[in-house]
């Protein structure tokens, strides 16, 4: 089978800069996903800057174009990540498709706002591209195996640097998947205008969310509580540790939560890898992409819910399915 090829649009970070110094580990960046999965063929990327064209080029030993157009024409790719600013997006996505790809990964947030997502995401099923987004929790498989354990039913805190459109967006969108949809935001009030947010899932899952003044520290810490016990997700969610339910040392009857065990596993390191498994099992096999456009626009959907609740003090139904 020939490999599937794939150039990156947007050569920062997360397109690209998260490998260039990583060789022989595992790739956390779109460019080092398509290098290191067999199914793959990285053959370019594209991007305004002259540097990080240098510098991709020297990394990955393929040919960075400064215009779109070009790099679509001379390499015919079969896949296409955007990872532009969102306001890109639309247009990079929209002339993808035109010249053929067969499907998009794309960065989030999808679009800058939930409507523009929304016409995003119709072109693309109404053309046949599959799309997806890259909520890359949804990709592991620490996460995965959190989601059994930590169930549909649970209350929740999440607590996150940055913005709510950077970590707070992968916090929504860790909070639907787990609960399985979002039905309200509630408001309250948190630091530098962020809010504080409640969110309501439909089968009775709840979760609070604060943005922290964390100085140079990421933070992304979800503590998750069940009638199993507690669960967290720590450390970007490279850690899950377990707090079950055990006979108290003290009083007699009585069940308490026990000592933490920290799962052996490392979380994230193979999530990229898990990202470009999905596009290949989903145009080899017709399989449903893990993280699509629809997911994608609920979690600009309850972005914007959330800042109507903060801008209001009134609870904000949602629509995310």
């Amino acid at each position: 089978m020939e490999p599937l090829v794939a150039i990156v649009v947007g050569c920062g970070d997360v397109g690209s800069g998260y490998d260039e110094q990583r060789r022989g580990r595992l790739p956390l960046s779109h460019a080092g996903a398509y290098a290191a999965h067999e199914r793959t063929r990285l053959a370019a990327g594209v991007d305004g800057d002259p540097e990080a064209r240098r510098r991709f080029e020297v990394r990955w030993e393929a040919p960075a174009y400064a215009h779109l157009d070009k790099a679509l024409d001379e390499c015919r790719p079969a896949l296409v990540s955007v990872c532009t600013p969102a306001d890109a997006r639309p247009a990079i996505v929209a002339r993808a498709v035109d010249a053929g790809a067969r499907a998009i990964w794309a960065e989030k947030p999808l679009a800058p706002s939930a409507a523009a997502a929304a016409e995003l995401v119709a072109l693309c099923e109404r053309r046949g591209v599959p799309l997806q987004v890259n909520f890359l929790r949804r990709f592991d498989d620490l996460h995965r195996r959190a989601a059994v354990s930590v169930g549909t039913r649970f209350r929740a805190d999440f607590r996150f640097s940055g913005s709510l459109e950077n970590y707070g967006a992968h916090a929504f969108d860790l909070f639907r998947w787990y609960a399985g949809d979002v039905s309200a935001a509630r408001p309250g009030s948190g630091d530098d205008g962020e809010p504080l947010l409640l969110l309501e899932s439909p089968d009775g899952a709840s979760a609070t969310f604060w943005r922290v003044p964390s100085g140079d520290i990421d933070m992304f810490e979800c503590d998750f509580y069940t009638d199993r016990g507690r669960f967290t997700l720590a450390g970007l969610g490279a850690r899950l540790v377990r707090w079950e339910a055990s006979a108290d040392e003290l009083f007699t009857g009585v069940r308490t939560l026990g000592r933490p065990e920290v799962d052996a596993d490392r979380g994230l390191e193979g999530a990229m890898l898990g990202g470009v498994a999905s596009l290949a099992a989903c145009l080899d096999r017709d399989e449903p992409l893990l993280c699509d456009g629809r997911d994608g626009l609920a979690a600009l959907r309850i972005e914007e819910a959330a800042r109507d609740a903060a801008r209001t003090g009134k609870r904000v139904p949602i629509a995310t399915g």
